[in-house]
């Protein structure tokens, strides 16, 4: 799986969470947005957290 991949398979995500947003009632928005809010921070900073490390000791390979 290479980097086109990924960015399909992020684009598929994205849309599945649109049409799913789409389709959440007034009553339940709330609770929706409060849970997808938690996810993404569970999942993003991790990522980001890995991604920034990755970077840096790239640029120390680098000097």
């Amino acid at each position: 799986m290479d980097v086109s991949d990924m960015t399909l398979v992020k684009l598929c995500l994205l849309a599945l969470g649109i049409l799913i947003g789409a389709a959440v009632s007034e009553k339940h928005k709330k609770t929706v947005v409060v849970v997808a809010v938690l996810i993404f921070s569970v999942t993003y900073i991790p990522v980001m957290v890995k991604f920034f490390v990755g970077m840096a000791e790239k640029k120390e390979l680098d000097a």
